[in-house]
């Protein structure tokens, strides 16, 4: 989990259902933090490949983007490289609705 994020006191702000599953409840800031971190990783992954590689590549920040899950909409922070080339797996660039967040995570959910 990243730093901005605390499960327990999140969890212990949850009173009824709609504090957990609704708009900007627990679930949503799970998956924000969950997905963040994996692009995270995936940006570690990319920079060590291209320093092996013998490239420089540098951060330049992040890039706001928004998902559609099964829980509604979440706003997201994607990093970024100055030079093109980081394309993360999780979350593909320009893609705006991921049902996959809703089938491989939550496959519970699948309707007949």
């Amino acid at each position: 989990m990243t730093q901005d994020f605390n499960y327990e006191e999140e969890l212990s702000k949850c009173k009824t259902m709609q504090d957990i599953t609704g708009q900007d409840g627990l679930v949503q800031k799970i998956i924000k933090d969950a997905v963040e971190h994996v692009l995270g990783m995936e940006m570690e992954d990319f920079i060590l490949q291209e320093k092996e590689k013998g490239s420089s590549v540098t951060r330049n920040g992040t890039a706001h983007k928004n998902i559609k899950t099964a829980y509604g909409n979440i706003g997201i922070q994607v990093p970024r490289t100055r030079e093109a080339g980081f394309e993360p797996d999780i979350i593909k660039k320009r893609a705006v609705i991921e049902e996959g967040l809703s089938r491989r995570l939550y496959p519970c959910m699948q309707r007949g």
